[in-house]
């Protein structure tokens, strides 16, 4: 990590801390209970939950039985 990067991360972190209350509450209003998280090592992703509509509506094709005669020699 370079100076210039810890410098802007000390930015980042101060910013926080000093508005921190009004971060607070912005934060418990974001809908973050249902994230899945992915990290390809340096960045973080957060996906939200939702709901496949086309997986509920598809329906299950029956199976059709297939029967095998032996034949005799």
């Amino acid at each position: 990590m370079t100076l210039e990067e810890v410098r802007n991360e000390l930015k980042t972190i101060r910013l926080y801390y000093s508005d921190k209350k009004r971060f607070d509450e912005v934060f418990k209003l974001l809908p973050h209970k249902k994230v899945k998280v992915y990290s390809d090592g340096s960045h973080y992703i957060g996906i939200p939950h939702t709901t496949n509509a086309a997986a509920a509506k598809r329906r299950q094709v029956p199976e059709e039985e297939i029967s095998v005669l032996e034949e005799s020699k």
